[in-house]
């Protein structure tokens, strides 16, 4: 079976790239459980929506120092 026809079989969806659907997911997560542990998820989760919020804080403020550029006419 070639390319073309798995994507025909899964109705137009292209599953080579992109999000993980939900079994991929649920295998992540069992990982996840099996390397730290139930009772370091709480901390580990924790960590993470702090670096998240420090990142989307830091592009916001990058986004409103730069300038956007302008257009020169030619000459």
């Amino acid at each position: 079976m070639n390319l073309w026809d798995e994507v025909i079989r899964m109705g137009g969806r292209h599953r080579t790239g992109g999000m993980p659907g939900p079994p991929e997911l649920l295998i992540l997560l069992i990982v996840i459980l099996v390397l730290f542990g139930g009772a370091k998820l709480p901390k580990l989760a924790k960590s993470l929506g702090e670096a998240q919020h420090e990142f989307k804080k830091a592009t916001e403020h990058a986004t409103t120092e730069v300038p956007s550029p302008t257009l020169r006419p030619d000459r």
